[in-house]
């Protein structure tokens, strides 16, 4: 997940690096990629992110997904730092959920 987390930072950076005007993308365009570029299998923890009182940051996302991919590996030894099942591959294409 910390890799997965730094590449989504350097593509973002990169992204903010070509824009002609200077104005970068808003923290919450952040989290809908991130959170998008998730397996299917992290989406109970966005879900919970998602239903907290109070605004989701990227860094409170990023956060948290590496608490859960940190508990994931000790409870799976020698498993690839997240869910049971997850692709082990990051970047993976799937649809929104309705009602985003």
């Amino acid at each position: 997940m910390a890799e997965h987390l730094n590449r989504f930072r350097e593509l973002a950076n990169q992204i903010e690096s070509l824009r002609s005007t200077g104005k970068g993308m808003e923290d919450n365009e952040h989290v809908t990629l991130l959170s998008l570029s998730l397996p299917e299998s992290y989406e109970p923890i966005i879900m919970a992110l998602q239903s907290r009182a109070e605004e989701v940051t990227f860094d409170i996302i990023a956060g948290r997904l590496l608490q859960e991919s940190a508990r994931w590996q000790v409870a799976n030894s020698g498993h690839h730092g997240g869910p049971p099942n997850a692709p082990t591959s990051a970047f993976t294409i799937r649809t929104p959920m309705r009602g985003r």
